[in-house]
């Protein structure tokens, strides 16, 4: 451990939200080798996996660092509160990313370029406006859930 009487609090904190964020950094790359390995003969999850690895990778590492700054709360105020507007836009990326997945997935499952589309391409159309609705609910939801973090 750090002696606190030789380093500021600053710099502890500091410290620690890089060995936060190298930990997550390992750990993440580590379960991401681990995941396309049991993946790779399933197309669908590693079609989800592929379209959430940033978002996961971003949230991870917010959630890591808000950790941190949780052991010196009145130092870093505005970090705080800046950290938590980015884990609020993260979880909504990842959200809809998820969404987008599943808009390549039902492509994958129900390919247009065989003689008889018209089923396929009806199939395409209503994920593809389910899927928009679906990204503007969350991406309206993010937006209102980051600002009710805001005082009046």
């Amino acid at each position: 451990m750090l002696d606190p009487t030789i380093f500021p609090t600053s710099v502890l904190v500091g410290f620690w939200a890089i060995v936060a964020l190298l930990a997550v950094a390992i750990a993440f790359r580590v379960g991401v080798k681990v995941a396309r390995r049991l993946t790779r003969q399933h197309l669908i999850a590693s079609t989800v996996l592929e379209y959430i690895e940033e978002p996961a990778r971003l949230l991870l590492s917010l959630i890591a660092l808000q950790a941190v700054w949780e052991w010196e709360p009145d130092l870093i105020m505005g970090i705080r509160h800046l950290t938590v507007v980015l884990l609020i836009g993260a979880a909504s990326w990842l959200i809809i990313s998820g969404i987008a997945s599943s808009k390549k997935i039902v492509a994958i499952l129900h390919p247009v370029d065989v003689a008889d589309n018209l089923h396929a391409r009806g199939i395409q159309t209503q994920v593809r406006v389910l899927s928009r609705t679906l990204m503007l609910f969350v991406g309206i939801f993010g937006l209102a859930c980051a600002l009710m973090t805001f005082p009046s």
